[in-house]
């Protein structure tokens, strides 16, 4: 009598399948109060085929994190009842949660978004919130997650700053003080359409993917660009 095969655990293999692509699937958190909003966030990131859990308050989140299987991203909203958008970025700091971070912000609030990257978050988007630009966005932030790289790094280092013209460097410097280009034409006496192409062409020189990045660039580098701002320049001089 021959030896016994050895039986082995049936396994279904449709199930074993979905199981191993689930967890592949990025897992995506947002965290919005407004119901219309919420869903509608859910939704598109949902069509692109994420998984994703939506929380209506910070509160609602952190109580959910002993359980919450692993998240990718979270896209958290600035003006949150309760516990605001930054109140949860550093209560997140606190528990250690490194995961990428995108600050949904209103029309006007770019001192905002300029304290949430220094709080970490690797991005911003403005409302009212474009389908595309947040699918990108969420996109680039994993992207910058796999990589494994600290996301509150900035592309930039002095040594590419070095390649920045003077006026760059002192536009630079107000951007990373959270300026918007209207309010940067106006203090340097340039004007609007002057500051996009100047700031356009940083974004170029510094590899910056978005205008995160360059107000990262900016805080970052915010001792050194700060004194090409103590010397004011003629009134007259538009370049």
């Amino acid at each position: 009598m021959g030896a016994r095969r050895p039986v082995y655990p049936i396994i279904n293999i449709r199930e074993w399948w979905n199981t191993v692509q689930t967890e592949k699937v990025p897992k995506i958190v947002v965290v919005e109060d407004n119901p219309e909003m919420l869903t509608a966030l859910v939704d598109t990131l949902k069509s692109e085929k994420f998984r994703v859990r939506g929380f209506p308050s910070a509160e609602e989140l952190i109580e959910a994190l002993e359980w919450l299987d692993k998240i990718d991203c979270l896209i958290v909203d600035h003006n949150l009842p309760g516990m605001s958008g930054e109140d949860l970025l550093r209560d997140l700091q606190v528990r250690q949660v490194r995961r990428p971070v995108i600050m949904l912000t209103g029309n006007g609030e770019i001192p905002a978004a300029v304290r949430a990257i220094k709080l970490g978050a690797v991005d911003y988007i403005v409302k009212p919130v474009d389908a595309d630009t947040l699918v990108d966005t969420v996109r680039s932030a994993l992207e910058m997650s796999c990589r494994r790289t600290d996301p509150t790094v900035s592309p930039a280092s002095r040594d590419v700053l070095s390649g920045l013209t003077e006026r760059q460097r002192e536009i630079l410097a107000l951007v990373g003080r959270g300026l918007t280009s209207k309010e940067i034409a106006i203090r340097l006496n340039l004007s609007h359409r002057t500051v996009e192409t100047h700031r356009a062409a940083m974004m170029k020189q510094l590899a910056a993917k978005s205008a995160a990045d360059l107000i990262r660039v900016g805080i970052e580098n915010a001792n050194v660009l700060n004194q090409h701002l103590s010397v004011p320049r003629p009134s007259s001089s538009r370049g």
